[in-house]
């Protein structure tokens, strides 16, 4: 989750779309997203839970606070990150709001 938050502080909007499994990759909201995260002020990053994706899972979840600036206003992305571990590395499947 750290490496993700990284990827977006840096706009390195490649690394980030590379952390989705193949099959969820948004590819479509790339460019857009390239835009937005170096418009943005990236202020911390919050973990607020974290379930299984230990050693010997195959699945895990990540619930999530992600702080930034926009035209002066902090805003917060709240969202829960579902991990599947595919060949030893893990892969993002899903990321939704907690109201989901």
């Amino acid at each position: 989750m750290r490496l993700r938050y990284s990827a977006f502080v840096k706009a390195y909007v490649d690394y980030f779309m590379k952390s989705y499994q193949r099959k969820t990759r948004p590819l479509s909201e790339k460019k857009e997203l390239k835009v937005w995260t170096k418009a943005v002020i990236w202020l911390h990053l919050q973990i607020l839970s974290a379930n299984k994706g230990g050693v010997s899972d195959i699945e895990g979840t990540v619930a999530f606070k992600a702080f930034f600036s926009e035209e002066g206003d902090v805003k917060v992305i709240s969202e829960n990150s579902i991990f599947e571990k595919e060949k030893g590395k893990w892969w993002c499947l899903k990321e939704y709001e907690p109201n989901e």
